[in-house]
């Protein structure tokens, strides 16, 4: 059975949102909604999903990650919209009780709102070692 978890946030913080896995299981895909309204031309933002307590927006080789998106503003006083969606065929072993936490910079747009969906297929036959990664 598939789970679906649900993100969202219209802060700018590390730990924006967070949620605790129910039972072991596989993430097998997520998906992306964000908007955001730029003040000035070459507003930035960016957001992650993460195992990690903190965001790793700048760090090299952080396993820690899942995925990023970032968005730059061409122009003034400009409503921007992303969507997307995870590559097919992932597969990434989760336990339960296991935290997948939201990570947020609005930077230097006025506003924004983040909104991930998580896809959890659960009781899967997974066989990763029972290490936390956070």
């Amino acid at each position: 059975m598939t789970k679906v978890y649900s993100l969202y946030s219209a802060a700018s913080q590390d730990a924006a949102a967070q949620i605790d896995i129910a039972e072991d299981g596989e993430i097998i895909g997520w998906s992306w909604a964000v908007w955001a309204v730029a003040g000035a031309d070459g507003a930035t933002l960016a957001a992650e999903i993460s195992f990690g307590s903190q965001n790793s927006l700048t760090a090299n080789d952080n396993r820690a990650s899942i995925d990023v998106v970032r968005l730059i503003q061409e122009g003034t006083a400009a409503v921007n919209a992303i969507n997307k969606s995870s590559p097919s065929g992932v597969r990434i072993p989760v336990q339960a009780g296991e935290r997948i936490y939201l990570h947020t910079t609005v930077g230097t747009f006025t506003s924004g709102a983040y909104n991930v969906l998580l896809y959890v297929e659960q009781g899967s036959s997974s066989t990763r070692p029972a290490t936390r990664r956070r």
